[in-house]
């Protein structure tokens, strides 16, 4: 499955985000580019980028995103959420 087109510079990437993860992307960035700065290696550069790109295409439906992010977690915490398998969830879409 191809990802819907979204931006790859860190200017689109940030720009897309819902206004809770700016702050994350911001501090993660600096800290990655200090670090590729410091060794002369951009593969975490890129590897940050295409995290965050994921992201902000998942950040395209605010409420599926924030939803998702909620049961994570939610998951972290210990909690029993409620989930289908995915064995389950590809037959209901067809997969």
């Amino acid at each position: 499955m191809t990802p819907p087109r979204a931006g790859h510079s860190p200017k689109e990437i940030r720009d897309a985000l819902l206004p809770e993860g700016v702050g994350d992307f911001d501090s993660e960035f600096r800290r990655v580019m200090d670090d590729a700065k410091e060794r002369l290696d951009l593969t975490a550069l890129h590897e940050f980028l295409e995290h965050w790109r994921w992201i902000a295409i998942s950040s395209q439906d605010p409420e599926a995103h924030r939803h998702m992010i909620d049961v994570a977690d939610r998951l972290e915490r210990g909690e029993n959420v409620p989930a289908t398998p995915w064995s389950e969830a590809k037959k209901q879409m067809g997969l």
